[in-house]
């Protein structure tokens, strides 16, 4: 266990991997419930309240008749001039989510700078297609040092994301801990891991934080392709067809080349075993469009 948890901070470990579907979803839908409040709101003009969301119901007119745009709706670009025609020239909206994203080393094996580096830009990059204000940061393996940087991100920060050496679990939850009231997770410095981890499940923290009420994205029913096999372990995957017809081939980045192949990646995928028990082909997929909108 790393040495940044203690039986104190510690707010979440679970105790067995996923390998159903609806074991994801209950863990999703109990990271969504950690402390945290959705951020402030903020009045905004309309023409830079896209992507935002809601932070109290708004009356609209459609066709003439009233309707209610309930807080938690995040604003897309078919909204806006709905809005705009009732009469609305800016609306209450919640600010941006604010992500501490901190690299850390812990431990004699330490993977690759480039490495590290490479699964750094891709959260990054994920946590900025959310909506999220990013702050990177950088700590050596002293643990005073580690315990200060935290305290700073956790002090300007939602959510602090904290990357750290051999923290890859194949198929559990991130652990998650608490700095000066702030969630805090870890996560892989594997490109792969990481990315796959933050979509699984940092994301549903990451829409309470939001504001939003909507229900999860879905987990998708897809076929496996074929050779290389999808596994246990959730994979970056490639999807031709689009629903739960969508077939699926897997992707994983090459070493040294996670930037190249992301460009081809649809989403990640796993063999769950509820959906394997009733079709040996079938897998989970947690599409890229779905969970990072």
């Amino acid at each position: 266990m790393s040495a940044l948890l203690t039986e104190e901070n510690l707010w979440f470990e679970a105790e067995d991997p996923v390998t159903s579907v609806a074991a994801l979803r209950h863990l999703q839908e109990r990271l969504a419930r950690l402390p945290g409040q959705p951020t402030a709101a903020q009045e905004l003009p309309l023409t830079a309240a896209g992507g935002r969301v809601l932070a109290r119901d708004i009356r609209v007119k459609t066709a003439g008749e009233d309707r209610v745009l309930a807080a938690g709706t995040q604003l897309d670009w078919r909204l806006l001039p709905l809005l705009h025609g009732s009469g609305y020239g800016s609306v209450p909206v919640h600010a941006p989510a604010r992500v501490g994203l901190l690299s850390m080393s812990e431990g004699e094996e330490k993977p690759p700078a480039q490495e590290r580096e490479r699964a750094t830009v891709l959260i990054q990059a994920a946590l900025q297609k959310m909506g999220a204000v990013v702050f990177r940061g950088r700590s050596d393996d002293r643990p005073e040092q580690q315990m200060q940087a935290l305290r700073v991100f956790a002090r300007s920060c939602e959510l602090v994301l904290v990357q750290i050496d051999g923290e890859a679990r194949p198929g559990y939850a991130p652990r998650v801990f608490e700095v000066e009231g702030c969630a805090c997770m870890l996560l892989p410095t594997c490109p792969r891991a990481a990315l796959s981890q933050l979509v699984a499940f940092v994301v549903p923290l990451i829409r309470h934080l939001q504001g939003r009420r909507a229900a999860l994205p879905p987990i998708r029913r897809a076929v496996d392709a074929g050779w290389p096999a999808i596994g246990r372990e959730m994979s970056w995957v490639r999807a031709a067809g689009c629903g739960d017809a969508s077939q699926l081939h897997a992707a994983d980045p090459a070493p040294g080349h996670a930037e190249l192949d992301l460009c081809a990646v649809d989403g990640i995928a796993w063999k769950a075993e509820d959906l394997a028990a009733t079709d040996p082909r079938a897998v989970a997929y947690l599409a890229f469009e779905d969970w990072l909108d």
